[in-house]
């Protein structure tokens, strides 16, 4: 980040491109925006796209609480304007966003779009983590399952005793899960 804005540079220090304005680069190591992505990757580009915001609420301090979240590509090109209030990495081509209309900023309603905006999963989660494998993790807002859904928005399983575990997505096909007292590895069936 430069005094006119953030700068995208290549390992030789090229500019790659520049967000100036009042466009932010979400930096994903900001584990109070998000947690579970900082721990595995401390990386700014997912799926050649950007997580950007602008600061909507006027406190200078980008959050998921009133600021406004989009995507640009890795030329600098806005390609989702800021219009989420909640937005988390692409990965394996969707993304969840948080596509509440609700005033009160612990209502979450996360659906996935693809890298045009369109909605392919309809918003009815308040918590997702990012696609691995084919399939992300996800709690339903109003009942308040937990499971994998596949890309088509599919349940694969959902079953309250199983806990799967918040920076560990499938990967190999299997994901460390607990049952009960037991620990072990759950394959997606």
């Amino acid at each position: 980040k430069t005094d006119t804005g953030w700068l995208l540079i290549n390992k030789s220090n090229e500019i790659i491109a520049a967000f100036e304005g009042d466009i932010e680069v979400v930096d994903p190591g900001d584990i109070t925006v998000y947690q579970a992505t900082a721990l595995k990757t401390n990386c700014t580009i997912f799926d050649g796209m950007i997580i950007i915001a602008k600061d909507s609420n006027g406190d200078s301090i980008i959050t998921n609480t009133g600021d406004l979240f989009g995507y640009a590509d890795i030329t600098g090109k806005v390609i989702l304007e800021p219009q989420y209030r909640d937005a988390k990495p692409f990965q394996e081509g969707l993304a969840a966003v948080n596509l509440s209309t609700s005033e009160n900023n612990y209502d979450n309603l996360y659906g996935f779009i693809d890298t045009t905006g369109a909605v392919v999963i309809p918003p009815q989660f308040d918590y997702s983590s990012v696609f691995s494998d084919g399939v992300v993790r996800v709690q339903t807002a109003q009942d308040k399952i937990l499971g994998c859904i596949d890309k088509t928005g599919q349940w694969l399983f959902s079953d309250a005793n199983v806990a799967l575990y918040v920076n560990a997505d499938f990967a190999g096909g299997v994901a460390p899960a607990r049952v009960g007292h037991e620990f072990g590895v759950i394959d997606q069936s």
